[in-house]
């Protein structure tokens, strides 16, 4: 169901259209009594440990219901994951009705945090069941994968849902008593999740693009209540669809403003004061139709855009009626981010204005949001200002709480046009707050490397970073590196001859190296953070650029490529202690300003005298 103005929510008008009131499922609407049982207990015993800790009672329904729409999204997608997923061995026996058995307490859900890592948002943070970890490992609907060492601090121990994408990632720390867990709808490709940040926080997010009708793919019965609750019905047929009340749609705004936060009042006080809506979309630009198809999951008719907006407006208009004052129903919203500056200015009563850092804004930019890959890398590691800002503020009638709205602004051609949009992006409100906190991670013991790998390391990353000579990297990579072809590219990349492979490869590295101005190695590419304590942190000259670590002999075996597309990813856990000293790894991402992007991880081993990548793998958020 459209809903061409995501913000309509924030008027604090909830209503459902007639036709999405035939099925009961679709009167879920988010409220606390959609929930299912197992779902309520989580959130009961929250609410029970929250309000002891607080010392006043807090009602599990009346608390949930105001919890900021992202956060509802999570624990409805996650839950609904685990819920829908059973747990049985390799023989067909039940080791318990769903996946969400494995969860004893829930600590805190992460909704939306803007400027987050993508590995901190969309997810759920749990105590899990005594024997949680031993049910994982004898699940025949899980299996185990490579460790976590950059992305998910204090929860090494990772298992994914069987199947492929989307799937359910559980992360334990060691004793698996703790876990973080979340979905994932998109899967990890080479190069374009290096170049393009492809995993962003959007991969975990049900409500981004088309990742709830993947999720009922695989997991049925998730209601998308969000678009239902948000949406109007629309009729803009006829001759009926060029005006509203009799007036004609503007499709320029009435004079050009050359302060933003005119243009931003007078788009609010048209709409909202004067009931003037067929002059208020003069301020949209077509850009905005993108934040209509990442909401409804499907392509909008971007002819009648402009004028079912308008009508979509005079409706709303009718339900706040007479409004006397912007500020009566306007409230700004203040928010802390290196990547916005205050701007001051003459309507600080109604909202609040912000220059955008220009990497802030191509990440909020909805065609970016609905298809990631489509952002500008130059502009993703821009940290300019000036070219765009943000009016933040609470659409909220007396009586009514509201939503929080953010929206960007940009001059096109002289005019203030609002370019993308979003309700309860994750500022100006508190979140459920946690009542544990992450394992910490002690500091990695630092060993001396052997010289001869770290130099091949260098030199294969210069080679393929600031040299741009793939055909001399492609000389430090190993044939075993083809079979990660398969596992890493796209699907016609496994049909391919070894040939093929290598070629792939060899474009690969050519394509991503086109993508970096890099004078020097730092430049290009960063290293990342790593906390896997089993791993051995080797100092070296480029440790800005990236990270060599030395392998347990273990780990480094279970990353055989070959092995992986026959039997699935295996962790050799040792008996003992760890053994170290046959493999090495580097890792690295793209030096850009989104970092939390994909990581790429090389194992080294000798083959004679002679130190070479012998697989790859990529990790992201």
């Amino acid at each position: 169901m459209p809903r061409y103005v995501a913000f309509l929510l924030a008027a604090g008008f909830a209503f459902v259209p007639a036709f999405a009131q035939r099925a009961p499922q679709e009167d879920f609407r988010g409220g606390y009594d959609g929930l299912r049982a197992e779902q309520k207990r989580l959130v009961d015993d929250w609410f029970a440990r929250f309000s002891k800790t607080v010392g006043r009672p807090v009602n599990p329904s009346e608390g949930y219901e105001n919890l900021p729409l992202s956060i509802k999204t999570t624990l409805n997608a996650v839950t609904h994951a685990l819920l829908t997923t059973k747990l049985t061995d390799s023989s067909g026996q039940a080791l318990a009705p769903s996946a969400i058995a494995l969860i004893d307490k829930l600590d805190s859900v992460a909704g939306e945090i803007a400027g987050g890592r993508g590995d901190e948002q969309f997810r759920l943070y749990v105590q899990t069941k005594p024997g949680a970890l031993d049910l994982l490992k004898r699940s025949a609907q899980f299996r185990r994968d490579i460790d976590n060492t950059v992305f998910h601090r204090g929860y090494p121990i990772c298992f994914r849902s069987a199947g492929g994408v989307p799937s359910i990632q559980i992360s334990l720390d060691r004793e698996g008593v703790r876990a973080d867990i979340d979905v994932d709808y998109r899967s990890s490709r080479f190069p374009v999740s290096l170049v393009n940040g492809h995993l962003t926080a959007s991969n975990s997010d049900v409500r981004a693009g088309r990742n709830d009708v993947k999720h009922n793919g695989k997991w049925e019965g998730l209601t998308n209540w969000w678009r239902n609750l948000l949406g109007l019905p629309l009729e803009t047929t006829g001759s009926d669809a060029a005006t509203v009340g009799g007036q004609k749609v503007a499709s320029v705004p009435a004079s050009k403003l050359a302060q933003p936060a005119d243009a931003v009042h007078d788009f609010l006080k048209s709409w909202l004061v004067d009931a003037e809506p067929f002059r208020s979309v003069a301020y949209v630009a077509e850009e905005t139709h993108a934040c209509v198809e990442l909401e409804q999951a499907s392509r909008s008719d971007r002819g009648m855009a402009k004028f079912a907006m308008a009508r979509s407006l005079a409706d709303l208009n009718k339900k706040i009626g007479k409004v006397n004052a912007l500020a009566d129903v306007s409230k700004p919203v203040e928010h802390r981010d290196d990547r916005l500056k205050p701007i001051a200015q003459s309507h600080s009563s109604e909202f609040a204005l912000y220059d955008v850092r220009e990497d802030l804004a191509e990440e909020f930019n909805c065609t970016n949001r609905l298809d990631p890959e489509q952002a500008s890398p130059k502009a993703r590691n821009s940290k300019a200002f000036g070219k765009y800002v943000a009016a933040l503020f609470r659409i909220a009638p007396p009586g009514r709480k509201g939503e929080v709205v953010a929206t960007l602004w940009q001059n096109q051609r002289g005019y203030w046009k609002l370019i993308s949009y979003a309700v309860d992006p994750g500022v100006g409100r508190t979140g459920v707050p946690a009542l544990s906190t992450a394992p910490s991670a002690a500091a990695l013991e630092t060993v001396a490397g052997d010289p001869a790998m770290i130099r091949a390391a260098t030199e294969f990353l210069n080679a393929w970073w600031v040299g741009k000579n793939p055909n001399r990297a492609l000389g430090y990579l190993a044939p075993s590196c083809l079979d990660c072809v398969d596992l890493f590219s796209d699907q016609a990349a496994r049909s391919a001859t070894p040939a093929a492979r290598r070629e792939i490869l060899r474009r690969a590295i050519a394509d991503t190296a086109k993508a970096a101005v890099a004078p020097r190695l730092s430049d290009a590419i960063l290293a990342p953070a790593v906390h896997h304590p089993d791993l051995k942190l080797v100092k070296h000259a480029e440790d800005a650029a990236f990270t060599v670590v030395a392998l347990p002999d273990s780990m480094g075996a279970s990353a055989d490529c070959a092995r992986w597309k026959k039997d699935g990813f295996v962790q050799n856990d040792p008996a003992g202690a760890p053994t170290y000293g046959r493999y090495y790894a580097t890792g690295f991402s793209r030096n850009a300003a989104n970092a939390s992007g994909t990581v790429l991880w090389l194992v080294w081993d000798k083959s004679g005298a002679t130190w070479k990548a012998v697989s790859y793998l990529l990790m992201a958020p």
